[in-house]
């Protein structure tokens, strides 16, 4: 993928998240079965880093008496969480926090809007750089293979043909740009779609050790791939590395 395309996707998705945050804050009421695992290991006086924090939906799982500091770069989805939190204007992969600082980091649904495998590494490598030698990383992508290939296949746009970019040399069969229709909206996302290879890779990294890493369904952990809805991971940071 050619820089100015990737730059043109960043910008997408910024653009996206600006404009339709209310809508897409809407939808986001519901917590995810990730998010209440970590959230039921976060302790008293820990501190909590939410990377693409959103309205705050993780925040609300956290019992009050820990830290919570949130980035999130779209101030339509800053301006829908509650007043009370700490929420900050930040994004990967260069954040306005100092080194070790969170006990706990979680980045859930963010990854797979990023386009590059360059884009991709510089925002773990950031999750690593911001949590505390021994503390807890966690993160997950969407699984867009559970979807039904009929379906993945209406989604899937010729490297951004539609947003009149050059395609001669930009995205692949892995890169998506999902429709959006929410409230009568007219728009599309871009998605990366990690494979499995892709996602243990990414998170092969001397400075972590893997609790656990693979596909999250709706409940729990699955090895089934048509189960899976995301890719998911805990690693901790290493004391010693």
């Amino acid at each position: 993928m050619t820089n100015e395309i990737a730059k043109q996707i960043r910008d997408s998705v910024a653009d996206f998240y600006e404009r339709y945050g209310a809508a897409f804050g809407r939808t986001r009421g519901m917590s995810w079965n990730e998010e209440k695992m970590i959230a039921e290991r976060v302790r008293k006086e820990m501190i909590a880093v939410d990377v693409g924090a959103g309205n705050g939906r993780f925040a609300k799982l956290l019992p009050d008496d820990i830290h919570y500091v949130g980035f999130e770069p779209s101030s339509t989805l800053r301006a829908g969480a509650d007043p009370k939190l700490n929420l900050q204007d930040g994004s990967l992969p260069h954040l306005p926090i100092n080194d070790a600082t969170a006990d706990v980091t979680v980045c859930f649904a963010v990854l797979h809007h990023l386009p590059t495998l360059d884009d991709q590494q510089a925002a773990v490598n950031e999750l690593i750089r911001i949590t505390k030698p021994g503390g807890l990383i966690a993160a997950s992508a969407w699984h867009l293979s559970h979807t039904a290939p009929d379906e993945v296949s209406r989604h899937r746009e010729t490297a951004g043909s539609e947003q009149g970019w050059d395609t001669s040399s930009g995205a692949t069969r892995v890169d998506f740009f999902i429709p959006w229709r929410a409230e009568g909206a007219d728009a599309k996302r871009y998605v990366h779609a990690f494979d499995q290879k892709e996602w243990l890779s990414l998170w092969t990294h001397p400075q972590i050790e893997i609790e656990r890493i693979g596909l999250f369904g709706k409940q729990d952990w699955t090895d089934d791939p048509n189960e899976g809805r995301n890719w998911f991971v805990i690693a901790h940071k290493k004391i010693n590395p």
